[in-house]
């Protein structure tokens, strides 16, 4: 205001010491578009100074120092005048009001809400700024209805209004947040009890009325002729207690606020004396799928009802006080003495695991013959535990994801995870198919002279097949249970069943140690003396004229034996002693031999 009232003097003196100066400009003082301006001059033109002067919305008056000449780009919102001063003197132009449509200049204008019953008065500030459209809004939405500068905020909320001019746009006021409105207290107040008004003797309840912003409450204990106080002016609108034995107790509460205050009806809470609780047993949580948990109401009343309930909410039909639970979940029970007391357990979590996979892939065939084995493979996990089972029975130490199976049955896997839930694979059926007898024997002697032989037998049991070798090498066409041997060598014989499964026998040593050729001289003429001997032997050789003399020495069995010999001066083949048997010398001279049989003593 004093502002104002210095800018009439100043007016009123410039107007009269000098010729009148006037502001002139073209187009409109709304300013509609983006970072808008409007030029105005003061005249007249060729003044010896120029001070320009600008009051914004708020009422500041500021000199524009800068701006010297007769000419100003204005651009904010407010009121424009110039002082003109020319050879005669100086004079005040008249006054532009400009308007834009930018919101940061509107401002608020409200009374004090702390001390105001029922409403408070919001008001946009138009002292300076005349707006031709209002819309108040509360949290951002509209207010049906609210289309004035002034606006009776009943509740809190945060409140704007948006303004428009002529431009057509509107615009947003600065926000204000009205964290509450003083309300008169309502005429009629009760009290709510968290449990009903009977209840049995140790059951905690709660008495509670609505919160008014600013209020205080007293809580009273009635009596019959006296009443305590419980709380005093206290900022909770709730109180606690617990039944007692048979009996009732009276309450009410007082509540304040600046506007207003009121006393609640009387609320009476009647006590029967009577207990109840439940718990749940057992206290296991988790069980696996497949299986089921029993949970039981446990209270030290009798006579009582149930309701089980899941997630709060009542399981049709479980009223009994066992439940038997298949599915994880958040279990309680409800129960009543059918009178007035009643009593919900603790929520119980139950949890339901899932079983693991069990499956078992083979390397190999299932079925194989004896000696032979196949790798069972189960499937794998970090967190898996694995058995393996024959014919229902645990194999000691299979434990581990694999298991190499070398004799007939029925294998499963059983594998556990971290749960302890378990699965049992489908059964893995492993056949196993026996050996044939495979043992063969000589008919005859297996030692004979060059142009001889002996016949070899293998087992002749039906569905066998045969193949014989020598020294380990398949024989051609020999593929019966007999075969004749007239070479020397190591013979064998592949016996294989109807199976496929096959045995190799046992081996027999067939030796020819001689030929039947012409002999060297009659027997009469090599001769061995001392023979039979204890010692060594000598064999004559006088018959003998050949530079490649070998000498050769079988035993009974026709095993060569290897043995030490010498000539001496008079042509005797002398022979060391040998071990107790009976011996044949066989000696070669160019394409001839002759044999000589010994005989060693002890």
């Amino acid at each position: 205001m004093l502002k104002k009232l210095t800018f009439i003097l100043l007016c009123l003196l410039y107007s009269n010491s000098s010729k009148a100066a006037y502001i002139t400009y073209t187009g409109s003082t709304d300013l509609c578009f983006a970072h808008p301006s409007l030029n105005l001059y003061a005249m007249p033109a060729n003044a010896i100074s120029y001070d320009w002067y600008f009051e914004d919305v708020y009422g500041h008056l500021n000199h524009l120092t800068s701006v010297t000449g007769n000419y100003y780009s204005a651009f904010r919102t407010g009121y424009y005048y110039c002082i003109v001063t020319d050879a005669t003197g100086a004079s005040t132009t008249n006054t532009v009001m400009i308007r834009q449509a930018w919101v940061g200049e509107f401002v608020w204008d409200y009374q004090d809400y702390n001390t105001t019953c029922d409403h408070n008065a919001l008001h946009v500030n138009t002292s300076t700024i005349a707006f031709s459209s209002y819309q108040w809004t509360r949290n951002g939405q509209i207010i049906p209805g609210a289309t004035s500068p002034n606006y009776n905020a009943t509740i809190g909320g945060f409140y704007n209004c948006w303004v428009g001019n002529t431009c057509g746009a509107d615009t947003n006021t600065y926000g204000l947040n009205i964290p509450y409105v003083l309300q008169t207290l309502p005429s009629t107040l009760a009290l709510t009890s968290s449990v009903g008004n009977t209840l049995c003797s140790g059951t905690q309840y709660t008495l509670s009325l609505p919160s008014f912003y600013a209020a205080t409450y007293t809580w009273v204990r009635v009596y019959t002729n006296s009443y305590s106080f419980l709380t005093i002016n206290s900022l909770d609108t709730s109180y606690s207690s617990y039944g007692g034995a048979n009996g009732f107790a009276v309450y009410r509460c007082e509540v304040r606020n600046g506007c207003s205050s009121r006393s609640t009806l009387q609320d009476t809470i009647w006590y029967t004396g009577n207990t109840t609780s439940v718990i749940i047993q057992p206290t296991t949580s988790t069980f696996c799928a497949g299986d089921s948990l029993k949970l039981s109401a446990v209270s030290p009343n009798g006579g009582l009802s149930y309701q089980w309930k899941e997630s709060g909410v009542d399981i049709p039909g479980k009223t009994s006080n066992d439940l038997n639970v298949l599915t994880g979940g958040d279990y309680s029970v409800y129960v009543t003495n059918g009178v007035s007391c009643s009593a919900t357990s603790a929520n119980q979590v139950i949890t339901r695991y899932s079983n693991p996979s069990a499956t078992i892939s083979t390397q190999g065939s299932t079925t194989f013959c004896s000696g032979d084995s196949v790798l069972l493979t189960g499937n794998s996990g970090s967190t898996l535990s694995y058995q393996w089972t024959k014919n229902q029975i645990a194999i000691p130490g299979a434990n581990s994801l694999n298991l190499t199976a070398k004799t007939a049955g029925n294998y499963r896997l059983e594998v556990a995870n971290s749960h302890g839930c378990h699965r049992t694979s489908s059964v893995k059926k492993i056949l196993v198919n026996s050996l044939p007898t495979a043992s063969i024997s000589a008919l005859g002697s297996t030692s004979f002279c060059q142009g001889g032989s002996v016949m070899l037998q293998g087992p002749s049991t039906s569905g066998l097949s045969y193949q014989w070798k020598k020294n380990g090498v398949a024989l051609a066409s020999a593929n019966t249970n007999q075969y004749l041997a007239s070479n020397a060598g190591y013979y064998r014989c592949l016996v294989t069943n109807a199976n496929g499964c096959s045995k190799l026998s046992n081996s027999i040593n067939v030796t020819v140690p001689c030929r039947s050729e012409e002999l060297l001289s009659s027997v009469s003429e090599l001769y061995a003396y001392p023979n039979p001997s204890s010692a060594g032997f000598k064999i004559s050789l006088d018959d003998i004229s050949s530079n490649e003399l070998t000498a050769q020495l079988f035993d009974i069995a026709g095993r060569s034996i290897k043995f030490d010999f010498n000539i001496d001066e008079n042509n005797n083949l002398e022979i060391e002693k040998l071990p107790a048997g009976i011996y044949q010398l066989v000696i070669n001279a160019d394409d001839k031999s002759s044999v000589i049989s010994l005989v060693a003593l002890d």
